[in-house]
């Protein structure tokens, strides 16, 4: 029976974690596709606000700005020095 030396062993390791059991290259794209459709589902439903959107955002300006005009008159203006 003859030994194995060191190098012969590395040489043989070095094989087996090169050759065996090699993972497929993973499709990276699809991946990114499938995280981007779930991550984002209604990215197109929010290019253009819906009427409703419109209305709420509208309605808000509207009730801030009346709020902001009844708390200055209220204040009164800013007294000089």
């Amino acid at each position: 029976m003859h030994g194995m030396d060191d190098k012969r062993l590395d040489e043989l390791l070095d094989d087996a974690a090169r050759s065996y059991r090699v993972p497929p290259e993973p499709p990276v794209d699809d991946i990114w596709a499938d995280i981007a459709a779930e991550g984002f589902p209604a990215a197109s439903r929010w290019t253009q606000p819906g009427w409703r959107t419109v209305a709420i955002a509208a309605s808000a300006a509207l009730l801030i700005g009346v709020a902001g005009g009844r708390f200055l008159l209220v204040a009164g203006p800013p007294l000089l020095p």
